[in-house]
């Protein structure tokens, strides 16, 4: 597995996740509140559906000019939520 090369001067989001689509959107739309300027590229390709951290550490291995992001079920969880299994 190979990960995407984000646009120039933007972060890699990857969506490793697809059971919900509307904690996708949110996401997104947090990441995008925060800058104006389109500082994330998001890459959701089902081919990336269930690959672990270290899968995508592991693919990382070439050169980057900003660190990779890991959107996954962890990442879209509701606040005060215990964890992502209950």
């Amino acid at each position: 597995m190979s990960l995407p090369q984000p646009r120039e001067d933007t972060s890699l989001v990857l969506r490793t996740d697809f059971s919900d689509e509307a904690a996708w959107d949110a996401l997104r739309a947090a990441i995008d509140a925060q800058d104006e300027h389109g500082e994330a590229t998001y890459v959701g390709d089902a081919a990336y559906d269930g690959a672990t951290v270290q899968s995508l550490i592991d693919a990382d291995r070439g050169p980057r000019r900003r660190p990779s992001s890991i959107s996954s079920r962890l990442a879209c969880w509701p606040v005060g939520s215990r964890s992502a299994t209950s």
